[in-house]
């Protein structure tokens, strides 16, 4: 997962708007999250974008309705790409639903937590625990990820 000071100021385009547009970092293209010629992909995507949205908004210390369109956005992204990756599996390969993952509800948590600080009061959650808890999601995607490649190269080998 790549963080706002990784991030060029060139990936943040289109449909991120707002106070927050310039440090989005996505990769948005057409309007639309989805998967990159560089390997990311809808699921890395749209936890980043959100990561991204709500560590700005914890910056600053509010969250705008623009804030909150996004992760909605990521959100329906997120749980579409369980589908995507289904459809990718080997039928050899058993899922892993990062969805219900009990680190995508960890970060599920916090981030509604950061939703739900009533304004002008301070969020009550750190930039700490919601890095921590977006990590954690990433690494239960990048756990599924690494699952599917595993096994599609086991079945390429016995070819």
């Amino acid at each position: 997962m790549r963080f706002v000071d990784d991030l060029d100021a060139s990936e943040a385009v289109g449909t991120v708007t707002g106070p927050h547009a310039a440090s989005a970092g996505a990769y948005l293209g057409d309007g639309r999250l989805g998967g990159r010629p560089d390997g990311r992909d809808l699921r890395s995507e749209a936890l980043a974008l959100q990561h991204t949205v709500l560590g700005a908004a914890l910056r600053t210390g509010a969250v705008t309705p623009e804030d909150r369109a996004s992760v909605g956005v990521s959100d329906n992204a997120f749980a579409a790409a369980l589908t995507e990756y289904l459809v990718a599996l080997p039928p050899s390969q058993g899922p892993v639903n990062f969805v219900t993952a009990s680190a995508n509800g960890q970060r599920d948590a916090v981030k509604t937590a950061i939703l739900n600080a009533p304004e002008p009061v301070q969020i009550p959650v750190t930039s700490d625990a919601w890095d921590n808890a977006a990590a954690q999601a990433s690494d239960a995607v990048n756990q599924a990820g690494t699952e599917v490649r595993t096994a599609l190269t086991a079945a390429a080998a016995t070819r």
